[in-house]
């Protein structure tokens, strides 16, 4: 059962799920509670071996994860839900919203994705950073600015850091994407102007996912963009879940 973290909000419309980037964990979405409230109430999916789950043996394979957080997220849904991912949590989101919707009869009210390669999409043989060794691996992950430069000096940190990462690239990397029913809720998908690793056109691409048209919103900056405009990417955020339940 993946443990769900939940900021309570009485005035809630509806509860965002949230799912982090690889090696992330709940922590990054700490400040979205206040930007979002009193409409929109904050949860955060924390993946094994991290925080309370530090003990659970990390996992290699996306498929298996979606249907076990699918499973744990089915017995306590509101009436009104959406789910949020960032990268690599973008395609395990969606993979989550698909169980829900064809598993259970229970389709999100919206899915929102970042920075994120659309499924099918995301294999690449000749991307396979999960193979790299440490140094490589931690210099890919600092270019992509996925390390803040505050902890990078601290070396112990970041030796804890690395397995978590890198079994959640392995999972991406492995995932294969098999066709099925077009997700039918609304899609909507972000992306940083800058970022060199998923660019515009594969953000346009998730379309092929979808019943209906997404809503592709492009923000200044690279791979982490909403780092740095936290207020203008929650703000628009926020105005689209909105939208959804209207």
């Amino acid at each position: 059962m993946t443990l769900l973290q939940i900021k309570s909000e009485p005035m809630a419309r509806t509860r965002m799920i949230c799912f982090p980037h690889a090696g992330g964990d709940t922590v990054m979405f700490r400040e979205w509670r206040k930007p979002l409230a009193p409409e929109v109430e904050i949860a955060a999916i924390r993946l094994p071996g991290r925080g309370l789950r530090n003990e659970d043996p990390l996992t290699t394979e996306l498929m298996p994860l979606a249907a076990d957080i699918a499973a744990g997220l089915i017995e306590d849904l509101p009436k009104s839900f959406g789910l949020f991912g960032h990268s690599f949590g973008g395609i395990l989101s969606f993979e989550v919203a698909r169980i829900l919707q064809e598993k259970w009869q229970r389709t999100p009210d919206y899915l929102i994705v970042s920075a994120s390669e659309p499924p099918q999409n995301s294999w690449n043989p000749r991307e396979q950073m999960h193979l790299l060794d440490d140094k490589e691996f931690l210099n890919r992950m600092i270019a992509m600015g996925g390390v803040p430069k505050e902890i990078q000096p601290y070396q112990e940190l970041l030796e804890f850091m690395l397995p978590l990462v890198r079994s959640d690239i392995k999972a991406l990397e492995t995932y294969r994407y098999q066709e099925g029913p077009a997700l039918k809720c609304p899609l909507i998908v972000l992306g940083g102007h800058e970022d060199s690793k998923v660019d515009q056109k594969q953000l346009v691409d998730w379309g092929h996912v979808a019943a209906q048209t997404p809503l592709v919103k492009i923000f200044p900056g690279g791979h982490f963009y909403y780092l740095k405009q936290r207020p203008e990417v929650l703000a628009f955020v926020k105005e689209q879940i909105l939208l959804c339940l209207n």
